[in-house]
């Protein structure tokens, strides 16, 4: 676990914006977090929780999803979805790893690839960069693809952005990313899907190809077992999310896994704040330097340089003597 041990790590907090978890320090804001999301039934917030319940031995679970990110009957994808399990590696610690490749056979010589990523902000250039090297793969001589056949690819990017500013943007925004004029069709096409603002909306009130992202965020049984009623598909992901979440030992994985994932997301902020003030101040010793020489080099006195900058008689001796003066 990441967890912060000592208040040595903890530069940037004050002894009272810390609280424990699990018998090590953390900013109260990650444990205030963790009570947030400590509902009834699991939301599908990581890795642990999306990979059991989305996965090659649960297919059913993923041609429904498939269904209604085609805006299809599920019927036309039945027995046409090959789970890819391929990882991309992480740059930033923003980023999550790639959930899973889709594979949807559309017929004999034609596939569409669904890339679906577990995200903070959206895009990713590492997303682009795969689903364009994908694509080109099919035309280097002698290489062999399992993905030779993809003729499109859908970046699906499900973000949990945990802020209230998130919950007043767009569910859901798509992007073009790659048009065929030829064929006149998208290549590659991208779906930014804003989990958090699915949280507020209605299972009933989302269209069909938006069905499969509310479902992510269920946090209430009787609301699951609504969609049950509903989604005669989703009966085996129902009771399973049922089990795991009701599973003492699960809760607890899925817990650490968040509290890791959200502090290494607030260490990320912090340092980019701590760099910024640096940068900042030593932007103002540079100034203050230049103040100096600036006075020393027109005849001032010490005491007048020392009320003009405020620096002691010290520093401005240490200042001159650096420039050769």
């Amino acid at each position: 676990m990441t967890y912060l041990q000592n208040k040595n790590e903890l530069n940037y907090y004050e002894e009272s914006d810390l609280t424990l978890y699990d018998g090590k320090l953390v900013p109260k804001e990650a444990d205030d977090y963790l009570k947030e999301i400590n509902t009834e039934i699991l939301k599908i917030k990581n890795d642990r929780i999306f990979s059991y319940l989305f996965n090659e031995n649960k297919i059913e679970n993923i041609e429904w999803a498939v269904s209604k990110i085609l805006d299809c009957d599920i019927e036309k994808v039945r027995n046409k979805v090959i789970v890819k399990n391929n990882k991309l590696a992480k740059h930033y610690i923003s980023e999550k790893q790639k959930y899973v490749d889709l594979l949807v056979e559309t017929d004999k010589e034609n596939s569409i690839l669904i890339e679906l990523n577990n995200n903070f902000n959206g895009n990713y250039k590492r997303n682009l960069l795969y689903a364009f090297s994908i694509l080109l793969s099919k035309y280097i001589i002698g290489k062999k693809s399992e993905y030779k056949d993809v003729n499109r690819i859908i970046l699906v990017n499900l973000n949990w952005h945990n802020t209230k500013k998130s919950k007043k943007e767009k569910e859901i925004e798509e992007n073009i990313i790659y048009y065929d004029e030829n064929k006149e069709d998208y290549l590659i096409k991208a779906i930014n899907v804003n989990l958090d603002k699915f949280e507020d909306i209605s299972y009933n009130d989302v269209v069909n190809s938006n069905k499969f992202y509310k479902l992510l965020t269920i946090g209430k049984g009787k609301e699951l077992k609504d969609i049950g009623n509903k989604e005669k598909e989703l009966k085996g992901y129902i009771e399973e999310l049922f089990k795991i979440s009701e599973d003492i030992t699960f809760r607890k994985d899925y817990m650490d896994d968040e509290m890791s994932e959200y502090i290494e997301k607030l260490e990320a902020i912090n340092d980019k704040k701590i760099a910024e003030e640096k940068a900042f101040n030593a932007g103002i010793m540079q100034k203050e330097r230049e103040m100096v020489i600036n006075f020393y080099n027109n005849g001032a006195s010490l005491d007048l340089i020392k009320k003009s900058t405020g620096m002691n008689e010290e520093e401005i001796k240490e200042i001159i003597e650096e420039n050769g003066k």
